[in-house]
């Protein structure tokens, strides 16, 4: 278990909020991206093991997870 530190953001409810409301129309896509550092891990550089998703995409898959939950 590891603390997504961005679903405690404010601004993070308020963005879920018009989500859920659709204050600005129905959503039809979202595009999200994330920066992290190159690893030197040979995994991380392994797709066979995983690669990036494994060890990085997990922080953009639960926020995203989190923004289009149900209320």
């Amino acid at each position: 278990m590891e603390a997504q530190k961005s679903l405690f953001l404010p601004v993070t409810q308020v963005v879920r909020t018009h989500i859920q409301k659709q204050t600005l129309g129905r959503l039809h896509q979202i595009e999200m991206s994330a920066s992290f550092p190159n690893p030197t891990a040979a995994w991380m550089h392994d797709p066979a093991q995983g690669g990036v998703v494994y060890g990085s995409a997990s922080y953009t898959i639960e926020y995203l997870d989190y923004l289009l939950a149900p209320k």
